[in-house]
């Protein structure tokens, strides 16, 4: 064999060498990357489930209290706590594999939509609390808005409280 063709040969052979190290090491760092920007995410979906279930706990109790004294035309002036339900968008846009086992992905979607419909009565309450008073049906109205609230809460909790579990 000649000189120049076994110069050439190790030449293909160290730039293949060369080639799949460098593809191995870019292939492992975006794997890191990967599972870094899950475990990020995941942790915002636990601290979302979690802010949740502490603010339909303080909700429920203003519920509870308002319903104790909303008979004698009294109200409870502390307004609702909003839910987060942006943990479903960074879910959506980026999908850990841990969410993918037991349709685990559809419970976060049903909570998702389910807190999103919560946050609008909420919304619609304490638009109608501070705008209505002067109305005569207003307690009423007060009370079967806290009442349908109060059922949504207990049924959103046991949801979260599921998917904590799982997560």
């Amino acid at each position: 064999m000649r000189d120049w063709f076994k110069g050439f040969l190790s030449g293909i052979i160290a730039v293949l060498i060369g080639f799949g190290l460098t593809l191995y090491w870019d292939i492992s760092k975006s794997n890191r990357e990967i599972k870094k920007t899950h475990e990020i995410i995941l942790s915002v979906v636990r601290e979302d489930l979690k802010y949740n279930l502490d603010a339909l706990q303080f909700n429920q109790i203003i519920l509870k209290q308002e319903l104790e004294v909303i008979d004698d035309h009294k109200t409870v002036v502390t307004p609702l706590q909003f839910l987060h339900d942006g943990f479903w968008d960074l879910v959506k846009i980026n999908l850990p594999k841990k969410l993918t086992r037991e349709n685990i992905i559809i419970k976060i979607r049903n909570v998702a939509q389910f807190t999103e419909q919560i946050n609008e009565r909420i919304q619609s309450r304490e638009v109608y609390r501070i705008h209505n008073e002067p109305m005569s049906n207003y307690h009423l109205k007060m009370k079967l808005y806290d009442q349908g609230l109060l059922r949504d809460i207990e049924d959103l909790s046991n949801m979260l409280e599921e998917l904590q579990s799982l997560i």
